[in-house]
């Protein structure tokens, strides 16, 4: 009956670490697709920035 108990402990313990990692992955994956998304936000203002003042500079409509 301890024995048992024991293996069962044991791959509860294994299946919660595992979890667990797998949710540090997610969570991971999930920051990264963030900041790829704010990355291109910023660079998507930069870029809209850049070109209304040279539209304005050479009098472009």
């Amino acid at each position: 009956m301890g024995l048992a108990q024991q293996m069962r402990s044991w791959i509860q313990c294994k299946f919660s670490a595992q979890k667990e990692q797998d949710m540090d992955s997610i969570e991971l994956l999930v920051y990264a697709v963030i900041g790829v998304v704010g990355t291109l936000g910023v660079v998507a203002v930069i870029g809209y920035k850049v070109a209304d003042h040279l539209d304005k500079k050479n009098h472009t409509e």
